[in-house]
């Protein structure tokens, strides 16, 4: 772009009784947009005010801060050309009315802000203070008669500024309304003028005002200098740069050139390079921005997004939480459009199979995602036996190419999307299907939306035990080194308080205990379990764990347990009952008590199942399998009484390496004792079942009628907590009956009746 050398022209005025000067400038825009713009040069004439009252000193300080003006900081700019010319008052006329003196001298015609100029600098030198104040001098005429001394540098002027330190001292013509006339004629002739006032006389500077604008509170156009000179610099180039600019204002289309250059048009919103109405002027190819639109190689590229959800558990109960998470894979080196995604959730019924959500292409399982679905698509495919809620979660998102992408927080992941929360109305058995899906995965219009795998949690439970009746009493016998055995069970938090399970009496472990009660702290058969109202159940415990023994701190947030005590060595009682039990007879692989005398029957090497049975009255057996496990396949049970002595309580123990109890057992009236000689001895486990273990399986409440001896045991049972009503039901009762203690107490004695005495009442355990 060529660059013109058309002159604009600037008049700046400074004048006063003080001090006047008048300057003419031309800018076009400031210094950052001078560097880009093809700008005018700019004329500028310096009027100064040589009046009297001026001084010798502050004239020099003025023709300091006007030599400033050539200097880095000033206006310093090969665009901008300076002149100047001076006034007091004069008499110029003669006779015949004609002007014959240059009332305007010293003066000097333009030259560049660009650096320092030895003639200029002589022609301020010249200069003295001396004489009057007159306005209508210090805009270049006496009367209606311009100066024609100083007529050339006017006609070349654009901007006239005018500086005073004082109101006019020469009334006759060239006071306030002289030189409000003599402005007025520059403003006629298409100049602008602006001036400034040393200090801050507020009634001086309305008067400029009128002079310049023609309103006395108009002051748009001037502009006050402090009274010692000290920023006439920095003021006046901070006025010309301004005024200049919008004399020649930058063109809006191309800031490189000026408004009023002909190239100057609308400028082609997809290609600034050229005009708006250029046959070349096409939008970019939107896929590749160096090709225009109607380019036949400007084609979407392809792309391909594939969703997927998992969580963090398969399962969860009461307090769990399980997390999820949701990602979009786009293996291409492509990145994708704005991709609108959303979250379902599918509840599916009890007992019905999400394998075809959790597989969802019907026609390739092997694909992790189908398209086209919707919910009741999705419902079909577990036969409608649940409930479908689409946008749980949704916004859009480009997803970066060569990555796979996690949505997160901030894209609109959270609340129900983020965490499953069980709603009490799920029965246990329910599973809760998360799927992602997207909008058109790929660059085009179809397929309109792409499902990915479902991640199904089922909403199980945790069944408790109670034992009645009794203490429980973990790691009794040898010092314990190493890991200290303890207790732990599960708490089930309902908005209907806590579920758990308990012993009726006392616990005690050398290691921790976690989540028991004790003295019935959590009994509860119905819907209300022990109060809460939210935050850390663990913070109740003293409230349901009275009768948690301790009596020693290992770590003061683990209180409960850590009762250090060799307590009763229980690995003799087996072997004392099986010396103290007259021995009937070896035994096979099959045992039933419902016809059997009182004695010990052993089967010294193998297995034995127990068959279902009654133990009769007066009947005292013992089954000892040293070698082998004995499986319970059915219900054992004592008769029932009156009983006329201790002798005719029925009493049934069983003694083995192993014990199991089949599903299908609901009681066992009966002694279970698990010998420990290994580390795969020693275990009773309360159910027995060939498949994984579920709320299906081994889902039958088991009773156990007698007291419990082992290493392990492994308690299956899955019944009770099917619904918000029966939280408090147990999968298993070990109840350790009056029966046996009175047998006991009765089988060591000749004199088998129990007489009562006397009674003590005492004091309520609770």
């Amino acid at each position: 772009m060529s660059v013109r050398s058309v002159i604009t022209k600037s008049l700046l005025l400074l004048g006063g009784s003080a001090l006047s000067v008048l300057a003419y400038c031309a800018i076009t825009t400031d210094v950052a947009q001078a560097q880009s713009v093809s700008q005018r040069e700019c004329n500028t004439v310096i009027v100064f005010d040589r009046s009297g009252s001026v001084g010798g000193p502050n004239l020099e300080v003025l023709r300091e801060q006007t030599r400033r003006l050539f200097q880095p900081g000033g206006l310093d700019s090969s665009k901008i050309n300076v002149a100047f010319w001076s006034f007091s008052d004069e008499y110029a006329i003669d006779w015949t009315g004609a002007i014959n003196k240059n009332f305007n001298a010293p003066f000097h015609d333009f030259v560049s802000s660009k650096g320092v100029n030895s003639s200029f600098n002589n022609a301020m030198n010249a200069m003295t203070s001396v004489g009057g104040t007159n306005y209508q001098q210090g805009f270049g005429y006496q009367g209606n008669i311009a100066n024609p001394y100083t007529q050339a540098i006017v006609d070349r002027a654009d901007i006239i500024t005018f500086l005073t330190d004082g109101d006019p001292n020469w009334n006759a013509g060239g006071g306030l309304e002289g030189g409000r006339i003599a402005a007025q004629k520059h403003r006629d002739a298409g100049r602008v003028t602006i001036g400034g006032i040393i200090g801050s006389n507020a009634d001086m500077l309305r008067n400029l005002n009128y002079v310049l604008t023609n309103d006395l509170n108009n002051g748009n156009d001037s502009f006050q200098v402090s009274g010692n000179y000290s920023d006439l610099s920095k003021v006046l180039t901070s006025r010309i740069e301004k005024k200049c600019k919008e004399l020649n204002p930058p063109c809006q289309y191309d800031p490189s050139i000026l408004a009023d250059d002909p190239s100057c048009v609308p400028r082609c919103q997809f290609n600034p390079n050229i005009p708006n109405n250029s046959p070349q002027c096409f939008p970019p190819c939107p896929y590749n921005t160096t090709i225009p639109q109607n380019d036949p190689r400007c084609v979407k590229p392809p792309y391909e997004l594939k969703p997927s959800t998992s969580s963090s558990s398969s399962s969860m109960s009461s307090n769990d939480s399980v997390g999820l998470t949701y990602t979009v894979d786009n293996k291409t080196a492509v990145r994708s459009d704005p991709t609108g995604w959303s979250i379902t959730q599918v509840v599916v019924e009890k007992g019905q199979s999400v394998d075809r959500l959790k597989k969802i292409n019907d026609s390739n399982p092997d694909l992790t995602y189908a398209d086209g679905l919707n919910c009741t698509e999705l419902l079909q495919k577990v036969n409608r036996a649940g409930t479908c809620k689409p946008n749980i979660a949704s916004g859009t998102k480009v997803f970066d190419q060569n990555k796979t992408t996690t949505l997160a927080p901030s894209d609109g992941i959270g609340g129900a999307a983020s965490t499953l929360v069980i709603d009490d109305a799920w029965p246990v058995g329910t599973k809760v299907c998360y799927l992602l899906s997207i909008d058109r995965p790929t660059e085009n219009d179809t397929p309109r939306n792409r499902y990915g795998n479902a991640s199904c949690i089922t909403i199980g439970k945790r069944p408790t035990v109670q034992v009645w009746g009794g203490d429980v009493r973990v790691g009794s016998g040898a010092a314990n080194t190493g890991d200290q055995p303890g207790i732990k069970t599960a708490l089930t938090i309902r908005n209907s308080g806590i579920f758990g399970s308990w012993s009726e009496y006392g616990a005690f472990a050398p290691g921790k205990i976690v989540g028991f009660s004790t003295a019935s702290g959590l009994a509860n058969e119905g819907p209300t379990g022990f109060p809460y109202s939210g935050g850390d159940p663990f913070a109740t415990r003293a409230a349901w764990s009275k009768l948690t023994f301790a009596n020693k701190t290992v770590n003061p947030d683990d209180e409960y347990g850590n009762f250090s005590s060799t307590g009763i060595d229980s690995s003799t009682t087996a072997s004392n009952i099986v010396k103290t039990t007259k021995k009937i007879a070896d035994t096979g692989g099959v045992f039933n008590v419902s016809s059997l005398q009182s004695g010990l029957y052993e089967n010294p090497t193998g297995d034995v199942v127990v068959e279902a049975g009654d133990v009769p009255a007066g009947k005292s057996i013992v089954l000892y399998v040293p070698k082998g496990k004995v499986t319970i396949a059915g219900d054992i049970k004592y008769a029932n009484g009156p009983f006329r002595s201790a002798a005719e309580i029925p009493q049934f123990i069983i003694i083995a390496k192993n014990i199991d109890i089949n599903s299908n057992v609901g009681r066992v009236d009966s002694w279970l004792l698990a010998q420990s000689s290994d580390d795969d001895s020693g275990v009773i486990s309360t159910c027995e079942t060939k498949v994984g273990l579920t709320i299906d399986t081994c889902s039958k409440q088991l009773r156990i009628n007698g007291p419990i001896v082992a290493k392990r045991i492994h308690l299956l049972r899955t019944a009770g907590g099917d619904s918000k009503d029966d939280q408090g039901t147990p999968a298993e009762i070990i109840n350790f009956r009056a029966d046996a203690l009175l047998w006991a107490y009765g089988s060591g004695r000749s004199e088998q009746r129990v007489m009562t005495t006397h009674t003590t009442e005492l004091p309520v355990r609770y």
